[in-house]
């Protein structure tokens, strides 16, 4: 497994490959290795719409960070 920190100003629903993970943002997520499209639930009001991301080589202590920023 591999570990995924997403940012956001707000407590939001992070959605990965289309599906609503079950997790907020703020916290690391343990997710499989590979390819992934990383988003926030609604309101669309953040910046960048998504994000391409391979995960390998993470940790607990060293996940993938993504920042989404409010708009």
């Amino acid at each position: 497994m591999e570990y995924l920190l997403v940012t956001f100003t707000e407590q939001r629903r992070v959605i990965v490959d289309g599906v609503d993970t079950g997790q907020e943002t703020n916290h690391v997520i343990e997710i499989e290795a590979g390819h992934h499209t990383v988003t926030l639930a609604d309101p669309r009001d953040f910046t960048p719409d998504e994000y391409d991301i391979v995960l390998q080589d993470t940790s607990v202590l060293d996940p993938k960070e993504v920042r989404f920023e409010k708009q």
